[in-house]
């Protein structure tokens, strides 16, 4: 991510975009590790959600397992979703990136 810095107006929330890259791209060996890890301890998200192996074995009892695709991307609207919350993302990744600068830089 410091190849976000400096921060300008005109990155809006790309902050967001390198980390879904990140998580997207993630090795797969990396993935297991974490996930082999969060069953170990149990992680869960918060006191609402179950132990995230839990959400996973579940995910995969479903018929069909993960293949099964019940959501079709093309239906959704995804451009209007994405362009009625584009304001609100620029403002988080700018406050963010504002964040981590102050945290990383000016200690």
């Amino acid at each position: 991510m410091l190849d976000l810095y400096p921060y300008r107006d005109n990155q809006n929330g790309r902050i967001f975009d390198h980390m879904g890259h990140a998580v997207s791209e993630a090795d797969p060996a990396l993935v297991t590790r974490y996930l082999d890890l969060a069953a170990a301890e149990k992680h869960r998200v918060d006191s609402s959600h179950p132990p995230t192996t839990l959400r996973l074995a579940f995910l995969e009892a479903l018929p069909g397992g993960w293949d099964a695709d019940p959501l079709d991307a093309a239906r959704c609207g995804f451009e209007s979703i994405a362009a009625e919350i584009q304001p609100i993302k620029d403002a988080l990744g700018k406050a963010l990136m504002e964040d981590l600068h102050e945290t990383e830089f000016d200690r």
